[in-house]
């Protein structure tokens, strides 16, 4: 949904995604409701350079972990499991300091001793930047761009401090497919029927299209596999029947 794109202001749009969770979350069959700035396994990133407070980069060292903003329920929707610290809650509105959520990647690359909860960093790598962001939490790695791509250094931004004019809504649900998509745009609509709801589609279809390239060439390869397999075959025939 992107209701910036329909003239929505901030403080509408963040009134919006706050009435869209508690809307979706009442529907029947529904588990979980989360909202993202980033889709997963759709080859898109979101990096930031960042200074860690106490931590002095070393030579060639990149410090550009690869961002989302995840709101409340988003960690649970999706499954992915708190390792330390603690998950969004209510209280860290836009007004509230800055805190934010790290992979166990991220506090292997930078903290040596495996304590991130309660460390700071600021985005921005110029001298003097404020590091002014307090993680809050550790989550499980998982993937981000697609299938092929190596985990990367995640930080999860806190959704109600980050959001943007476009987000992606993951809904849980135990409801067929179809069933869902019909319940969630009618929740959407009920909301504001002029905002258009796009891109609805399961999380396995999405992760069938990331590997759409991998699929082609095994679909290829099978094909040249057997065309080699043919020709194997009429040249020894060939060479038989000469004999």
């Amino acid at each position: 949904v992107a209701p910036g794109s329909a003239g929505y202001n901030k403080q509408r749009r963040a009134e919006f995604y706050r009435r869209t969770e508690e809307r979706l979350a009442a529907l029947s069959g529904v588990r979980g409701v989360g909202m993202a700035n980033m889709a997963v396994l759709t080859n898109n990133e979101w990096d930031n350079g960042i200074t860690i407070q106490g931590h002095q980069p070393k030579p060639g060292e990149e410090m550009d972990p690869h961002f989302n903003a995840g709101s409340q329920g988003y960690f649970d929707t999706l499954g992915i499991h708190l390792l330390a610290g603690r998950a969004f809650t209510a209280k860290d509105v836009s007004e509230a300091p800055k805190v934010a959520i790290v992979n166990a990647s991220f506090v292997k690359r930078y903290f040596g001793d495996g304590i991130a909860v309660g460390r700071r960093f600021g985005q921005g790598t110029d001298p003097g930047t404020p590091t002014d962001i307090e993680i809050v939490g550790v989550v499980n790695d998982t993937r981000y761009e697609s299938l092929r791509d190596e985990i990367p250094l995640l930080v999860y931004m806190c959704h109600t401090q980050a959001f943007n004019n476009q987000e992606t809504v993951y809904v849980r649900t135990e409801r067929e497919p179809d069933a869902a998509f019909g319940a969630v745009r009618a929740a959407i609509h009920e909301l504001d029927p002029n905002l258009p709801v796009a891109g609805m589609k399961t999380l396995q279809r999405q992760l069938d299209e990331s590997l759409v390239t991998e699929r082609m060439i095994a679909t290829l390869s099978t094909a040249f596999g057997a065309l080699a397999t043919v020709l194997a075959v009429i040249g020894l025939y060939g060479v038989m029947a000469f004999m």
